[in-house]
């Protein structure tokens, strides 16, 4: 008999956090869903950096969807993610077959291929979790699901036939939206590997830090101000001219 142990991930799916609102507010006194973009990329780059650890033991994952939440004080959102759900795990060599997993983070070749034996290249093979990542990315942007209420066999249908892919929200980051649109190119080939993937999300979240840290020096300042003259006024004593 062998046991398999794996960490307790307290904070629940990353899916659950998602439909909770974690990662989005509604903005005062409209219908826009302001988005916590540090966040989604710090959540996309754990997820990135777990699946490359798997690809380097030639390992592909196969079902994106399901990624799971620890607590953890030193991490920058209190928590980190994990990849979860390995029952779909596979080697990447012979008698390897092709489509499991969640069916709108199906790459297009693994639904052309169904469920019949297949053996392509590692690179080949990795590339289908790299087209459910970017599934993944919008997903976790936009808060929607992606082809929601549209029929199993339309969404092959779509995204076979008709290259249909998931379309982000008019305001989204343009570095973002071309990484996913790297991440589901139609072919296998065109998609990164998740060294770049993950190379290229560190670049954007160092980017959007330094963004945030300018924009936020403002009001520190004005802080900073309102501790130094706590009265309001400038400073100056009674006796100054």
């Amino acid at each position: 008999m062998s046991w398999r142990f794996f960490r307790w991930c307290d904070q629940g799916s990353l899916r659950d956090a998602v439909r909770l609102g974690v990662f989005h507010q509604r903005v005062a006194a409209t219908e826009v869903m302001g988005v916590d973009l540090p966040a989604v990329l710090q959540v996309l780059l754990e997820v990135a950096r777990g699946v490359e650890h798997l690809h380097s033991n030639g390992l592909q994952h196969c079902n994106m969807d399901n990624v799971l939440m620890q607590s953890d004080a030193t991490a920058p959102l209190g928590f980190v993610c994990k990849v979860a759900d390995f029952g779909l795990l596979k080697l990447m060599g012979p008698d390897y077959h092709a489509a499991t997993g969640t069916i709108a983070h199906i790459a297009p070749e693994l639904a052309m291929a169904g469920m019949q034996a297949w053996a392509p290249e590692p690179q080949l093979a990795a590339a289908a979790d790299a087209y459910a990542f970017g599934v993944l990315m919008y997903e976790l942007y936009s808060a929607r699901r992606a082809f929601g209420g549209m029929p199993h066999d339309q969404i092959f249908d779509q995204v076979i036939s008709r290259g249909l892919r998931p379309s982000f929200p008019r305001s989204s980051p343009a570095e973002l939206v071309r990484l996913a649109g790297s991440c589901w190119a139609a072919g296998p080939r065109e998609r990164p590997a998740f060294g770049e993937v993950v190379q290229r999300l560190e670049l954007l979240l160092a980017a959007v830090s330094i963004v945030a840290t300018a924009r936020a020096l403002p009001a520190q300042r004005a802080a900073a101000a309102a501790v130094a003259a706590p009265d309001g006024g400038d400073g100056a004593s009674d006796g100054d001219a």
